[in-house]
């Protein structure tokens, strides 16, 4: 699967020239409201795009896209993400962040979420060449973060 990140990057853009980071304004938190509510959309379609391909349904969509040349890294992670066991678990764990990412993302869990899809695009990052979409994914966590429940 492919993803665009360059509408995320866009709205980050046009919401940080709105930000007065000196106040706790109302106007500030609905801005990173619909921000979550956003980045939850943009998770739940990526998760509904991938469940009706078998490779996501089998477990070996990670191990497939590892070894994807022009994808593939080539060090010890992506080698161990092409093992089918961790395949299969990574596969699953992708599944599922992306599908509980927006209802999880409004609870007293939102802090282990945003450390688990921190760490989760780190390793998208470090074991294939994605090109902006790890940066354009991690520099949204910080200000997740900013939003108090």
């Amino acid at each position: 699967i492919i993803h665009e990140p360059q509408q995320l990057n866009n709205l980050l853009f046009i919401m940080l020239f709105f930000f007065n980071n000196n106040q706790q304004s109302n106007e500030k938190k609905i801005m990173l409201n619909i921000m979550q509510i956003y980045i939850g959309i943009y998770y739940l379609f990526a998760a509904l795009k991938k469940i009706p391909d078998d490779n996501w349904i089998d477990g070996s969509a990670v191990g497939l896209i590892c070894s994807w040349t022009y994808l593939q890294k080539t060090n010890m992670l992506n080698e161990l993400c092409q093992n089918t066991y961790i395949s299969i678990i990574l596969t699953y764990i992708t599944l599922i962040f992306e599908l509980s990412f927006l209802p999880i993302s409004f609870t007293k869990y939102k802090k282990h979420l945003i450390i688990f899809g921190f760490l989760f695009h780190i390793g998208i990052g470090l074991s294939l060449h994605v090109g902006l979409f790890f940066w354009s994914m991690i520099m949204w966590y910080p200000l997740l973060l900013q939003r108090k429940i």
